[in-house]
């Protein structure tokens, strides 16, 4: 749901039906991870890098691809302070949150573009 939330903040508008749309967008994948990159002398993670990966194609309101099966993915490292375990929930709930942002924005731009140059085919 937070995703959705985030899409819409970014432009996008979600519809009851596929045939009042001006694109409909599949989300086959989205991903977050988190991942250790650097070990601190007692065997604790300094660092981090967050991930966020999405998969998804726009398809017409009648189902034809409009634009194929495309990734969007998101790094952002950042250091533990080992000695502010609560700074660092914190800090790491933004980064989340703003990558989130990120990634519905370019989202809803690449959808857009692909939706604006999409020459419907000829019946």
């Amino acid at each position: 749901m937070e995703f959705d939330r985030t899409v819409a903040m970014a432009g996008g508008r979600s519809v009851s039906s596929a045939t009042q749309a001006t694109g409909v967008i599949h989300v086959y994948t989205l991903l977050n991870q988190r991942r250790a990159l650097t070990l601190g002398r007692f065997g604790r993670a300094n660092e981090f890098d967050l991930i966020y990966r999405l998969v998804f194609d726009v398809r017409s309101p009648k189902g034809e691809v409009i634009s194929p099966k495309q990734e969007i993915e998101l790094h952002r490292d950042y250091y533990n302070d080992q000695s502010l375990p609560l700074a660092l929930k914190e800090e790491e709930g933004l980064i989340r949150r703003e990558m989130l942002k990120e990634i519905a924005q370019a989202l809803v731009r690449r959808a857009n573009s692909a939706v604006h140059s999409y020459t419907a085919p000829k019946s």
